[in-house]
């Protein structure tokens, strides 16, 4: 089967979450003797909008389309792009691919999946997120609380300026801004965006309105619902897509596939010491600041907090807030990202993980991970995490941002050494290879082509 795989970007230069589950899906598609293509957006502030990068990694030919809205003045343009819809267009013309499997929209176009539907080809979208409902992608709104969505009367339109104070500015700020945009190159507007308040979180320089978010969600569902076949990682997001307009029956739970083995040789941490680990970028949506606050609150020195993930993001404010709790604690190490390739190497350097998230996580394969090496998952009761973490059994939940009821649990760990021992990840929770979740896609593609023809 020939098959396209669509994604907001791919590695090496994209290692995010749906990146990396698209590239190792496409690996696994290939092993099985598919030929797989992948068209994907590419953020590079070095090169044009529109430029087109084409390369093969191993059995894989990738098509990365440069966009970084460097040209855009109104946010309508980050959803709905005629040139990536032409760019798009042309490409599934000439490849003819049996199957597309939609993965993100990011830099793209919400239109795609009509393209796919004009040319006769069938497609599956798989939501990792909210990004169709929600262009804060994780239903948080400018001050960091949980949104129920659009659905429910939001102003989504205030998140893009970063509150109503921006929104209400006047006019005559909105056409200095626009001005902006046309005369500011887009690498210095993104230097500038990074010293404002916020840390370029925001984009002062994108105009917007309530009419564009509506038009937004109409498209987006529209074009979803387009496809033959609707997926999500967890019910935690079939319910929220559900909650705002989207039909229940026409979504699909199939939950990720994990890399790790369980029967990795693990190499075992000092017996005098019970180490603690946060893995995932230094954002506010991580909740890497909660994990240190409450681990500060615990005495010991036999306890050691690892902080394990990028902090080259914004808000640069947050960011050193952060580095500046760590250093107030020498029990506590910020250690920068990892190769993925080491993966199974790292969680070797903690006992308990920690998913400290004030934001829903949709799956969260980091707990997933540690669970299936044995390491039992300290997690806030939020999201889909509820969903794999069963109190006492693998490991234990407190409440979203509470770093009281968080330092408890440490406490509770840190003086009891047979607590630990008593908890079995996995526990209860259904870990499946990804391996097995490729069979599985695969199998859905057999099942949309056929129903196709």
């Amino acid at each position: 089967m020939k098959i396209l795989l669509v994604a907001n970007g791919y590695p090496p230069t994209a290692v995010g979450g749906v990146e990396t589950y698209t590239a190792a899906l496409s690996r696994s598609l290939a092993e099985q003797g598919h030929s797989v293509r992948v068209f994907c957006r590419e953020s590079d502030f070095s090169r044009p909008d529109y430029e087109i990068l084409l390369e093969h990694q191993d059995e894989i030919a990738i098509t990365r389309v440069a966009n970084d809205y460097k040209h855009a003045t109104s946010f309508r343009q980050t959803f709905s792009d005629p040139r990536i819809d032409q760019i798009f267009s042309d490409f599934i013309q000439a490849e003819q691919p049996d199957l597309i499997h939609f993965n993100h929209f990011i830099g793209l176009s919400a239109h795609l999946p009509f393209i796919a539907v004009n040319q006769h080809i069938p497609s599956v979208i798989t939501l990792h997120d909210f990004w169709p409902i929600c262009h804060q992608v994780k239903l948080i709104d400018w001050q960091g609380r949980i949104c129920p969505g659009p659905a429910f009367n939001v102003q989504c339109s205030v998140c893009v300026v970063g509150g109503p104070a921006h929104q209400n500015t006047s006019t005559i700020f909105w056409k200095s801004a626009r001005l902006a945009k046309h005369v500011l190159p887009a690498s210095l507007r993104r230097s500038l965006r990074a010293v404002l308040p916020g840390g370029g979180d925001t984009s002062p320089w994108m105009d917007s309105s309530p009419q564009i978010f509506r038009d937004r969600l109409k498209i987006f569902t529209q074009a979803v619902l387009a496809t033959q076949r609707v997926l999500v990682p967890s019910e935690y997001v079939r319910t929220q897509l559900n909650n705002n307009g989207f039909p229940i029956q026409r979504i699909d739970v199939v939950p990720l596939g994990i890399a790790l083995r369980p029967d990795h040789p693990a190499r075992k941490t000092p017996p005098d010491r019970l180490t603690f680990a946060a893995i995932g970028p230094i954002q506010p949506i991580k909740g890497m600041d909660i994990a240190i606050k409450a681990f500060s609150k615990v005495p010991g020195d036999h306890l050691r907090l690892k902080i394990i993930g990028r902090h080259d993001l914004y808000p640069r404010d947050h960011i050193e807030q952060v580095f500046k709790m760590a250093q107030a604690d020498p029990r506590v190490s910020i250690e920068g990202p990892f190769d993925p390739a080491e993966r199974a190497a790292i969680f070797d350097t903690f006992d308990i993980l920690i998913v400290p998230s004030p934001a829903p996580e949709t799956f969260s394969l980091v707990a997933h991970e540690a669970l299936v090496m044995g390491k039992p998952v300290l997690a806030a009761r939020l999201g889909a995490l509820p969903e794999i973490i069963q109190d006492g059994n693998n490991g234990f939940l407190f409440e979203a941002g509470n770093d009281v009821q968080l330092a408890e649990l440490i406490t509770s760990l840190a003086t009891d050494p047979g607590l630990k021992e008593k908890l079995s990840p996995p526990g209860k929770t259904k870990i499946i290879t990804t391996e097995d979740h490729a069979r599985q896609i695969e199998s859905i593609y057999n099942q949309v082509v056929k129903a196709s023809s």
